[in-house]
């Protein structure tokens, strides 16, 4: 049996030859293998990031400041829990970046988690003082 003969059928009742499959432009195939620990947190960081995104976008106000704390003239200082999903979803596309030896995607979220934790710091020490 060679790979023109050999038929698989897919769950919607479609047909391919294996010779069809290997050699088809048509038929898109995942390159990154599933349920890897690469994969798993990059599912996780992409959760956290539009969850932050979410929030950030949100009118409604679903979720409530992670510090609220009022300074010394009455304005209020908040430490957004959008930062902190931003930051944990950001080092976590750096640890897949790290993990798949991909410069573009280790210097875009290293660049992207150092100024997201520059905020965070900054928002704190405001609180803090």
């Amino acid at each position: 049996m060679n790979d023109e003969t050999l038929v698989i059928s897919t769950d919607k009742g479609k047909e391919f030859t294996v010779g069809e499959i290997m050699h088809s432009d048509r038929i898109q195939k995942s390159v990154t293998p599933k349920f890897t620990p690469d994969w798993y947190i990059k599912w996780i960081a992409s959760l956290l990031i539009l969850i932050a995104m979410a929030t950030r976008d949100s009118g409604l106000n679903l979720y409530e400041p992670l510090i609220p704390v009022l300074d010394d003239s009455g304005k209020n200082i908040v430490i957004s829990v959008d930062i902190v999903f931003s930051i944990l979803g950001t080092a976590g596309w750096f640890i897949v970046g790290l993990l798949w030896k991909d410069r573009a995607v280790i210097v875009v979220n290293a660049v992207g988690t150092l100024l997201l934790t520059r905020t965070f710091i900054v928002k704190l020490v405001e609180i803090l003082q």
